[in-house]
């Protein structure tokens, strides 16, 4: 890979570099967490007081998040923040998702999935958002149930047959964090 493009045979096929997101829960141990103090957000280490943090989310893997997220009645357990890492200004951007927000959810079923949505990304209702290889190796393309921002997607590959699921809530906060000294 050379910059952010891949060369084969002598074509150019431009690619976007993916940071995955990180998923915190409100009131949850983890490796690391998220710090509101003073009106400002902080990742920090599990080695600083606590005492301090008027609110505190813990790192969680990112697949849990669904613990997280009643999918029958379509609402969130626990406030939840998805943030991703932005290394050249040393900050996290992302979103809080507080307890009993609404949510609208869309699984995405098949055996082989190609999603063309990501996290942060605006939807409107009836975008393409993914599409499934079957086992005919038909294509099918998946439209959106969803209007709003995309705040988690979750693949869950060892499920048979593959599972993604998309979320969008009804209302989130757009939250910056710097990263702890």
């Amino acid at each position: 890979m050379c910059g952010n493009t891949w060369i084969n045979l002598g074509v150019h096929i431009l690619t976007e570099e993916y940071a995955f997101p990180e998923a915190y829960v409100e009131d949850v141990e983890g490796q690391r967490y998220l710090c509101l103090e003073n009106d400002v957000f902080t990742v920090i280490s599990s080695a600083i007081n606590f005492d301090r943090c008027v609110r505190r989310f813990g790192l969680i893997p990112y697949e849990q998040v669904l613990n997280y997220i009643d999918l029958v009645d379509a609402k969130t357990k626990s406030s939840i923040a998805v943030l991703r890492e932005n290394m050249r200004e040393k900050i996290y951007q992302g979103y809080i998702i507080e307890k009993d927000t609404h949510v609208c959810i869309q699984e995405i079923t098949g055996n082989t999935i190609f999603v063309l949505a990501k996290e942060g990304i605006s939807i409107k209702k009836d975008a393409s958002i993914a599409y499934v290889v079957t086992n005919k190796l038909e294509v099918r393309n998946i439209k959106s149930m969803c209007e709003g921002l995309i705040t988690l997607i979750v693949d869950l590959p060892w499920e048979e047959p593959r599972k993604t699921i998309l979320v969008v809530p009804s209302v989130y906060r757009s939250i910056t964090a710097r990263k702890s000294t």
